[in-house]
């Protein structure tokens, strides 16, 4: 399901799977919504971030330092 997040149409498509939860006593709710935070639904945002928001240089850096240096340094956020 959580793929389904990734598009901006994501409730509409989850429809079938909300409508077979309820007929039977559950409820579908997001990580986010679970701890009562507001869902961010950033990746569907993406694009749009990125040209509003760009990341920093040294962030750009970092995700080009091959996997293994990586995991031993973490990201400048």
């Amino acid at each position: 399901m959580h793929h389904l997040l990734r598009d901006e149409k994501w409730k509409e498509l989850s429809k079938p799977v909300f409508n077979a939860a309820k007929k039977v006593g559950h409820k579908v709710v997001t990580a986010a919504g679970f701890m009562g935070k507001p869902n961010k639904f950033l990746e569907f945002k993406r694009e749009t971030l990125y040209k509003t928001k760009p990341p920093d240089d040294s962030f750009i850096k970092w995700t080009k330092l091959p996997r293994l240096k990586q995991k031993k340094i973490p990201p400048p956020l």
